[in-house]
């Protein structure tokens, strides 16, 4: 279908097509899949709007100087003189004075690595196509040499954690599925890059080995049939279990102790 270097992001969310994000939420729940696409499970939460502004200072400077304004330390928008600053910048997005401190510093501490990485790449590049009769697409960070996904993280050493808890390495799958049906081509090497949101606002370059890409591979083609199946049926039930038994983790076992009349904790 196409590859569009200048979609705004407002566009790109607003079409469709099935993303990324969509398939995490099919494969965590089929109804909610249903209910994202619908409009009735959409929220912006704060951490969506931090990680906004994060990629586009990182992404695209000037954009983010021209959109975004910081509300002045100690201003409360429940006094006159801030009601009406609020109403002077209400077409821009308004971060806090300690956010803005953070944002800048994880910028200005991003190494020379991840400099090269990003700046002489097209950036904020849509690739949208079909997979099994399905409009589908992705939005890439960087679209260079190395396609390059920035995520921003509140310790840099939880970053195994977040990739399993995220389903990043579904996310890699799909944009490398979803271009290489659009270009008839073998997919580039894929990278995430995590920026540390406090001191000492660390970066680092992850890379997930073939295991790692191979679940994901098979998470996207349990979700594509997954999804068709859906269509086909016109039902988006989930199929968990509606009745679950939970025992104790090992650890926990730890914590019986014998005494005279028995176990007891």
């Amino acid at each position: 279908m196409s590859i569009l270097f200048t979609e705004p992001a407002e566009d790109y969310h607003a079409n469709p097509a099935i993303g990324s994000s969509l398939v995490r939420s099919f494969l965590k729940s089929p109804q909610l899949f249903d209910d994202i696409r619908k409009g009735t499970a959409k929220e912006e939460t704060p951490a969506l709007i931090y990680g906004t502004n994060f990629h586009t200072l990182m992404l695209e400077p000037d954009r983010y100087r021209a959109a975004v304004v910081v509300k002045p330390e100690g201003m409360s928008f429940a006094t006159k003189d801030g009601k009406v600053w609020r109403d002077d910048h209400k077409d821009q997005t308004v971060v806090s004075h300690a956010e803005s401190i953070h944002l800048n510093r994880m910028r200005d501490r991003m190494p020379p690595n991840v400099y090269a990485l990003i700046y002489g790449a097209k950036t904020e590049v849509t690739v949208r196509t079909t997979l099994n009769d399905i409009s589908v697409q992705c939005r890439f960070d960087v679209f260079g040499d190395k396609r390059v996904d920035l995520k921003s993280i509140e310790d840099m050493d939880n970053v195994a954690a977040s990739v399993r808890k995220y389903g990043y390495h579904i996310q890699q799958a799909w944009y490398q599925r979803v271009e290489s049906a659009e270009t008839k081509a073998p997919a580039l090497p894929f990278l995430f890059v995590f920026a540390e949101k406090k001191p000492p606002y660390r970066w680092r370059i992850i890379e997930l080995d073939l295991d790692y890409q191979a679940i994901g591979e098979q998470a996207v083609d349990d979700a594509l049939s997954g999804i068709s199946a859906c269509i086909q049926l016109d039902t988006w039930n989930d199929t968990g279990p509606q009745h679950q038994i939970l025992s104790p983790p090992e650890w926990m076992m730890g914590d019986l102790t014998e005494t005279d009349e028995g176990i007891s904790l």
